[in-house]
């Protein structure tokens, strides 16, 4: 329903539930192969689509893409650079991203260290960085959030981060602390129950819709488009 867009960016979990090749093929293809076939459908990788098991963790995800390098990248735009991280988990909780294994912890890696650098580097006033299990949420089944990626919030905001977009959680949720902090997994598994609510959640659904985000030099309007075209939240930053 929508037009003129310029990209979709996935937040994970497209090629449900063990990211094989198949899966991508019926999964991911028949609905962003025409963004695809223009460059612009980019994404980060969920749990599900790293379960495909060594040596081949998240590899036809991957390969389907638009960025490169595939794994974690920056994405650039006139107006706005989207950062995507890997957080490398399978759904067993192993971690299958090198990159995410070489400091005490996922939140001073490599990776870790090139978002910081990188958001640091940008000169664009919109900084947004993708990742796919979020550090905070209400759902009642995940929350209180990843704890482990905590840190790393803490991190993406002092380098400069303008919002956080997670999905995972089968809910939509907008969180300020700071900046903005969207879960929006809502794309078409079971949707979760609401439970306690994190500290500065201002708006939790158990809805089915998807995040349009309208760049401006300025400024971005967040939407939370429902399936039948509604507006269910809005969100200037």
């Amino acid at each position: 329903q929508e037009r003129d867009v310029t990209a979709v960016l996935g937040l994970g979990d497209h090629a449900y539930s063990t990211g094989t090749q198949a899966e991508v093929d019926t999964n991911m293809a028949p609905y962003w192969e025409r963004y695809r076939a223009l460059g612009r459908f980019f994404a980060v990788a969920g749990n599900h689509d790293n379960d495909s098991g060594y040596p081949h963790n998240g590899t036809a995800f991957f390969q389907y893409v638009s960025q490169s390098p595939a794994r974690y990248s920056k994405v650039s735009f006139d107006d706005v650079d989207f950062f995507l991280f890997d957080t490398g988990y399978t759904t067993a909780l192993g971690q299958v991203n090198p990159d995410n294994q070489d400091g005490a912890s996922i939140s001073v890696s490599t990776q870790a260290n090139w978002l910081v650098a990188e958001l640091l580097a940008s000169t664009k006033r919109n900084k947004i960085v993708l990742w796919h299990q979020p550090a905070y949420t209400s759902s009642a089944s995940y929350g209180p959030g990843k704890v482990e990626l905590q840190p790393l919030v803490r991190r993406a905001i002092d380098a400069g981060a303008t919002a956080i977009i997670n999905g995972h959680a089968h809910m939509y949720e907008r969180i300020v602390n700071e900046i903005p902090q969207f879960t929006v997994g809502t794309g078409g598994a079971a949707l979760h129950s609401i439970g306690t609510r994190a500290a500065g959640s201002m708006k939790a659904l158990a809805s089915y819709g998807y995040l349009r985000a309208r760049v401006s030099p300025l400024r971005v309007v967040y939407e939370f488009v429902g399936v039948d075209g509604t507006v269910l939240d809005k969100f200037v930053a």
